[in-house]
Parts: structure tokens; C-alpha cells; sequence
């Protein structure tokens, strides 16, 4: 991505300005067989506690009323942020430098999305081979502070 490419710039706002779609990044960012490990020791749980996983329309739980699902998501969205931290950690001393200029100036909430265009700067010179869009792991990466674990300047977490 070029800063000076008008359309990955306008997606990358896009994508900055609206929301995310963690169900297809932690599609493509967890494998096939992690979900299902994931899904069965979720159920095993479910069934140790006594919940049935029911399908019909009365007297649902588990998955239907949505408590199976939410616990679910909030595993693969783990799983996906360990994923998505490897991933950065390589790119952190190319991106650390603004990050903590942001952070000491107090300014990363208001120009959090230049962050977010040095980090898919960052991926594309890297070359990375990531199954989503650049501008979803750059926002994802912003909006959920993966800088703050990875960061080795001054000012940075790890520090």
C-alpha cells in the first residue's frame, strides 16, 4: 500500500471508520482444525455444566440462545490475536517508532488511522502472505492495541 494510492487509502478509511469482520478474519486467520479443537473442548464444557446443546425452538439453550456462540467467538477471537501479535511482532521496529510518538503525544485516538496506514505500509513492503485484507489486519491492529504488547521503544509497553 502507497500512501499516495487513492483506493487502498479510501478502503483502508473504509474499513477504519466502520466495523470489522472478525468472523471472516478469525476464518482465515484460524485453522480449520484449531476451530474444531476449540468447538469441541467448548461443548465438553457446555455438557460438564449441564447444558444440553439443543436445537429445537422451546426451551433452547447452549446454542441456540446464542450463549454457546458468544463464548465461541470470544476463543477464536483469542486465538486470532495470538496469530495476529506473531504476525506484528515482526513488523513492531518498522511501526514502534510512530506508535510511541502517538502514545507520548497523546494523539492516538485522533490519528490512530495514520497508524493504522504505516502498519499496512509495513505489511505490504514486508510481503506478507496473510489470508485477509491488509486494511483489516492494520485496523485490527490498532483498534485492539497489539502495539501495546509488542513495543520495545521508549514509551512502548515492553519496555
Amino acid at each position: 500500500m502507497r500512501t499516495t494510492d487513492g483506493g487502498q487509502l479510501t478502503e483502508l478509511r473504509l474499513t477504519y471508520d466502520g466495523a470489522l469482520d472478525i468472523r471472516a478474519m478469525s476464518r482465515a486467520l484460524v485453522s480449520d482444525h484449531k476451530r474444531q479443537l476449540i468447538e469441541e473442548d467448548l461443548r465438553r464444557q457446555f455438557e460438564e455444566r449441564g447444558i444440553e446443546l439443543y436445537f429445537g425452538r422451546e426451551g433452547r439453550n447452549g446454542y441456540q440462545d446464542g450463549q454457546f456462540y458468544k463464548q465461541f467467538s470470544e476463543l477464536l477471537a483469542l486465538a486470532m490475536n495470538a496469530n495476529v501479535h506473531t504476525m506484528i511482532a515482526q513488523l513492531a521496529p518498522v511501526v514502534c517508532p510512530i506508535y510511541c510518538q502517538l502514545k507520548k503525544e497523546k494523539k492516538l485516538s485522533s490519528e490512530g488511522f495514520q497508524l493504522a496506514v504505516s502498519v499496512a505500509d509495513a505489511l505490504v513492503a514486508a510481503r506478507m502472505q496473510i489470508p485477509v485484507p491488509v486494511a483489516q489486519i492494520a485496523v485490527y491492529v490498532v483498534k485492539n492495541h497489539v502495539l501495546d504488547h509488542c513495543c520495545s521503544c521508549e514509551g512502548g509497553a515492553a519496555t
